[in-house]
């Protein structure tokens, strides 16, 4: 037995578990692949740059815990393990993952996040019980088409990579719940959006975009949409649609315009369209009384929205490095107000209220 670990499993939640995270592995004990009872074994946050093919041995596997180690491949033996439904490897060296995940039916979370990979496996997707892949921050260049085979899929996320383009049947996933494509190199979004009708969240900011996807304003479940940091010079129509929606960002864009439907969204809590070419802002502000955050920064208004100062929650302001020369009185009514951003601007005095 290695000396100072404790290679004795609990049982936690049910299953026989053995726990050696953080605990400064450079290679995991063979005694441990003697454990053929074993249904979860965590070993992240170590130093192992290996796993043996030995973990075959573990037939009864539900669970893998190998993140935040410095790996650089995975064991062909990980294809074995045909009780798994649950991997984690992300944060490691990863380049490439194995052959055999066709083997893995009972997969339902690949965590692969935070390494090098280049390409996925198309393998990958014949695990038709998926409901949660993260790959986001790897060298992935495409997804493969295949992905529609993931019927099972409720969360999907991409972002952090080099995609050129989603692949069409990510819009055949009609129980995905939140999709993550940002960060890329997107200049289109593949027809068809309107099907993921029990989305709730997107993310599609950092890409080349000049148009918001067709489709969107379409998902009466959208909780959370951003699109920041595109090339959109046009808002997206029908927005006033998304009665769902808490977070919307629309910031680092080219927008002369806020959509005028915004204000007519009751549960915004979160509204960011800073770094725009704005001179207005739409009428109706006050009607956002769930807004708790609101940045229209580095844009070019003359004024504060009226009805600011009506927000019973609003608790972030920020509308620095405007051409603001009057604040509207009120701002004392603002009882949650934590945090008011003037500068640069040409404000010659402190709003009444403020002090």
């Amino acid at each position: 037995m290695a000396a100072g670990l404790n290679l004795q499993p609990q049982t936690v939640n049910g299953l026989f578990t053995l726990d050696l995270s953080n605990q400064g592995l450079t290679s995991i004990p063979e005694e441990v692949f003697g454990i053929t009872d074993l249904e979860v074994l965590d070993v992240s946050n170590n130093k192992l740059t290996r796993i043996p093919e030995t973990i075959g041995r573990l037939q009864k596997l539900y669970r893998l815990d190998a993140n935040g180690n410095m790996l650089t491949s995975l064991p062909q033996a990980i294809g074995s393990l045909q009780n798994l439904q649950h991997l984690n490897v992300y944060s490691n060296n990863l380049s490439e993952l194995p052959d055999g995940f066709e083997a893995l039916q009972k997969l339902e979370l690949l965590n692969v996040r935070d390494n090098n990979l280049t390409k996925l496996p198309s393998k990958i997707f014949s695990c038709l019980n998926l409901v949660t892949f993260e790959a986001r921050n790897n060298k992935l260049s495409s997804l493969p088409p295949v992905v529609e085979k993931l019927r099972k899929l409720t969360f999907l996320c991409i972002d952090d990579n080099q995609l050129r383009e989603v692949a069409h049947g990510v819009c055949l996933l009609s129980n995905l719940e939140v999709l993550g494509v940002g960060n890329n190199k997107l200049s289109t979004f593949p027809l068809g959006v309107e099907k993921l009708q029990k989305l709730r969240e997107l993310y599609i900011y950092g890409n080349q975009l000049t148009e918001v996807p067709p489709g969107v304003c379409s998902l009466p479940n959208l909780e959370v949409l951003k699109f920041g940091n595109n090339k959109l010079s046009t808002s997206p129509p029908g927005v006033e649609k998304l009665q769902k929606l808490t977070d919307l960002h629309i910031n680092d864009n080219q927008l002369t315009e806020v959509p005028s439907g915004v204000c007519s969204l009751p549960n915004l809590e979160k509204l960011s369209v800073c770094n725009n070419n704005l001179s207005t802002f739409p009428p109706g502000v006050e009607k956002l009384q769930k807004l708790r955050e609101l940045y229209i920064y580095d844009n070019q208004l003359t004024e504060v929205p009226s009805g600011v100062c009506s927000l019973p929650n609003l608790e972030k302001l920020d509308v620095s490095n405007n051409e603001l020369s009057t604040f509207p009185p009120g701002v004392e009514k603002l009882q949650k107000l934590r945090e008011l951003h003037i500068n640069d601007n040409q404000l010659t005095e402190v709003p009444s209220g403020v002090c």
